[in-house]
């Protein structure tokens, strides 16, 4: 699953109670896993439709790759230094 619809967090939570539903349903645990699949693949093959399609949208063609790489550059060299206290944080522990 790309990251084009963000639903990657939603859809581990969603597993999680769906598999722990289907392990106290379920009298073993091929069985449990069996109706998690069951249960589960239509919804995540839908999302994964979705976010490739969506993913798609973003891609640029031929021309505005060219415009990207001919002007990111540029972007990243006025970003260098502004960004540092965002990457470089640190807890003491």
């Amino acid at each position: 699953m790309g990251p084009h619809t963000g639903q990657g967090a939603s859809m581990a939570l969603e597993d999680s109670i769906t598999l722990a539903k289907c392990l106290r349903d379920n009298d073993d645990i091929p069985s449990a896993y069996a109706a998690y699949f069951a249960d589960r693949h239509p919804r995540v093959t839908e999302v994964i439709r979705q976010t490739r399609r969506t993913g798609a949208q973003k891609s640029p063609g031929p021309i505005g790759r060219a415009i990207r790489d001919l002007v990111l550059p540029f972007f990243v060299k006025m970003q260098v230094g502004k960004t540092t206290s965002l990457y470089s944080y640190h807890i003491d522990w």
